[in-house]
């Protein structure tokens, strides 16, 4: 049977990630937890809690190999009870992923070696605190930048992979724990660091002279005057050290990688990020891109549901960091937590979510549709010590089932049940819009906003300009993929939000993929600021101004004043925030206003293709406050490349829809993310879908009706899967 989606092009190539020996033996969605974490789970429920995981559709563990809980003294390590996790894996088929934990160093170290502790922004040596995800001490409190300190890690790494690289129960490596600093007080201010970034200072500047001038610090003498900037504002020097950061961050992945493939050269290579790419390139190093090109196996942590469908914004975010290849849900939702909380502040609703079955559900489902092929917990069952005690875990304190339990087991087995086999070998189409992430224009964020009215220190306002645009084009059943700018030609349009930071190189390849036919559609005050913040006093700059047809009149960029901007449209009145910037249209046309009639939006022909630019933030603004005009004016971009969406849902009813094809399959996944059961009506389009009748792979009924309107039963916080059948060859 022939596919039915007609355009194979949409068809999103795979990237084959598997080690020599290693085999697809395995079920097609791997579900399971992290169990093992040196405190916990007690050691008298070890082979009972493996036997319930195969029962209940479990295959993969991950445990926590933390230096501090092994290392006794240099080359002395106790290995036994691990070696007991990796026996039982082999003993029921469980597949063990060993996830390094080198950030957690041992007391000896911190004690031999107070010269090479990590420091603070304050210059304070850090103490051996306890890591109150494993209860057990040392959690950041040497920097792996020091040489004696990267010695002693390096010496465990081997240690490890030699000691486990034969064994049956292992399946893989999880290196560098969420690929982050996860905070920025966790970036380290030694002189280890210091060195680094003076030594990645001197291969990007010729000279201390040509230093001097870009950082505006005329009386530096020498490289032994540098020192790692403390004040996070839009300077030179601070820019110079996000890039440094995450460089620095990539360095040390591949450095663990190096080590573990010298050991083991047969076991697949993984790392889990936390899938936030759009917040957190610049304050944390979580450079999903960067990671992911580093590995055979990527992967997420997002355990917060929220209603407006992050969960499947995050897993969109890690799909296209992948770049086709196999990635996981790897930290998912599974109980609430108790820490950060009082009586005084208004209740996590979010953070208890994940209590509820039915919301671990749809999350599951989410994650599946955005294309992961794991869904795997944080906690197998909870800590009983510290802050975090019983929280996360799908199971009881006791290993004892519970209805998050049940609700993984009963996805887990249908997932891998052999009848709906062929749903796996599908992938999600190439959405119809690129949603660009810029580091320097998220830096420049960084730098400049804070928290109530602070100078730096915040990406939310760069995040929620992202994050809106996704969800408005969501809401009108677009997909928008997000893209780094290497990858903008596979898309027919590209939306840049927050554009206000851009280098010259970057100006350079947006503007010849407008010229070459693309769409690009500029938020507000696009590449007002060049490299390290500089401001431009020209508007647009000359790297711009032949693309855009606009000149500046006014800009006004006190966010704070322009919490209620309007901007009228053809397709109503919608919102504006953040900054307001005003045109005359010297070369292009003028298709939106303010209230006081001076041009908001220009939409301008450039070569084969389009620039429109938007005065403000839409972004930002349908993010805090979703309308329905903006939404449909976000709708209405696609029709600038000639376009319908791929599928339509009537009356945005909380329905998500999204298409995977294989070779011969195509498969639609209807979400259903509201709290009601609805009869969900999906119209696909007649130029992309030749169908002929439909079949059902989860769900209980659905039909395929005139004008290519499919009709399915969606229970509340779940979804329908169908197979939609096409002609024969």
């Amino acid at each position: 049977m022939a596919s039915a989606l007609k355009d194979e092009t949409l068809v999103m190539p795979t990237v084959e990630t598997r080690k020599v020996g290693e085999s697809r033996d395995h079920d097609p969605v791997l579900f399971g937890a992290v169990y093992y974490r040196r405190t916990a789970p007690p050691r008298t429920d070890w082979e009972r809690d493996y036997k319930r995981a195969v029962a209940d559709g479990h295959r993969t563990f991950r445990h926590w190999f933390t230096w501090n809980a092994i290392s006794r003294g240099p080359g002395e390590f106790e290995w036994e009870p691990y070696d007991e996790q990796l026996d039982l894996a082999a003993k029921y088929g469980i597949r063990t992923v060993i996830a390094e934990f080198i950030q957690d160093a041992p007391e000896w170290l911190y004690r031999d070696h107070p010269e090479a502790r990590w420091v603070t922004i304050d210059g304070v040596p850090r103490s051996s605190e306890y890591h109150r995800a494993c209860a057990t001490g040392g959690l950041r409190s040497m920097c792996l930048d020091h040489p004696v300190v990267e010695q002693h890690a390096e010496e465990f790494l081997r240690a490890l992979a030699t000691r486990y690289k034969d064994h049956p129960g292992l399946y893989g490596y999880d290196l560098f724990n969420e690929y982050s600093l996860h905070r920025t007080s966790f970036r380290c201010y030694s002189d280890a660091t210091r060195d680094r970034f003076v030594e990645w200072l001197k291969e990007k500047y010729r000279s201390i002279d040509e230093l001097r001038e870009t950082w505006f610090r005329y009386s530096l003498r020498s490289w032994d005057d540098i020192e790692i900037p403390r004040q996070e504002e839009s300077y030179p020097d601070f820019y110079d050290f996000l890039d440094f950061t995450n460089d620095n961050a990539e360095r040390s992945l591949q450095w663990r990688k190096r080590i573990v493939e010298e050991c083991d050269p047969n076991h697949l290579i993984i790392v889990h990020g936390e899938g936030n790419a759009q917040n957190d390139i610049a304050p944390v190093a979580a450079d999903d891109w960067r990671a992911a090109r580093n590995v055979e196996v990527y992967g997420y942590s997002h355990g917060i549901m929220s209603e407006n469908a992050d969960a499947l914004m995050v897993g969109d975010v890690v799909r296209a960091a992948s770049r086709g290849k196999e990635f996981w849900h790897a930290e998912s939702p599974g109980f609430g937590t108790w820490t950060n909380r009082s009586p005084k502040i208004p209740p996590k609703v979010n953070v208890d979510r994940p209590s509820i079955p039915e919301e671990i559900r749809i999350d599951c489902l989410m994650s599946l549709a955005a294309g992961a092929r794991g869904y795997i917990n944080p906690r197998w069952r909870p800590l009983l010590d510290g802050p975090f005690f019983e929280a996360f875990g799908w199971y009881g304190r006791d290993g004892s089932p519970t209805p998050r339990s049940e609700m993984v087991s009963d996805l887990a087995k249908w997932a891998n049940d052999p009848a709906i086999a062929d749903l796996w070998e599908a992938r999600p189409v190439r959405g119809q819009i690129g949603l660009l992430i810029v580091e320097e224009a998220q830096a420049f964020g960084y730098a400049t906003f804070g928290d109530e009215g602070t100078t730096g220190g915040s990406t939310s306002v760069y995040a929620k300009c992202w994050a809106g645009a996704y969800d408005a084009f969501r809401d009108s059943s677009i997909q928008a993929d997000a893209v780094r700018l290497p990858n903008i030609g596979e898309y027919p349009m590209l939306y840049v939000p927050f554009p206000v930071a851009l280098t010259d190189s970057t100006i350079e390849t947006i503007t010849a993929y407008a010229h070459a036919g693309g769409t690009v559609v500029f938020e507000g005050c696009p590449g007002y600021m060049s490299s390290h913040g500089h401001l431009e006093p020209t508007q647009p700059r000359a790297a711009l101004a032949d693309a855009v047809g606009w000149k500046e009149t006014s800009s006004h960029l006190g966010p704070d004043r322009w919490n209620d901007l309007q901007v009228h449209t053809d397709r109503g009145t919608i919102k504006g925030a953040i900054y307001r910037q005003t045109y005359s249209a010297p070369a292009g046309e003028v298709i939106g206003s303010y209230d006081d009639g001076a041009a908001a939006i220009v939409s301008h022909a450039f070569g084969a293709g389009r620039v429109i630019t938007v005065g403000t933030m839409p972004g930002y603004a349908y993010r805090t406050a979703p309308d329905e005009p903006t939404r449909r004016w976000f709708a209405s971009l696609l029709t600038k490349t000639n376009a319908v969406p791929y599928v339509q849902v009537p009356f945005n009813t909380g329905i998500t829809v999204r298409v995977h094809a294989g070779v011969d399959d195509v498969f639609l996944w209807i979400l259903n993310r509201s709290h009601v059961d609805q009869r969900a009506l999906v119209r696909l389009d007649p130029d992309l879908f030749d169908a002929t009748t439909v079949e059902v792979r989860r769900g209980s009924n659905a039909s395929l009706g005139e004008q290519g309107v499919v009709e399915a039963d969606v229970p509340a916080r779940d979804a329908a899967v169908i197979r939609v059948v096409g002609r024969g060859k």
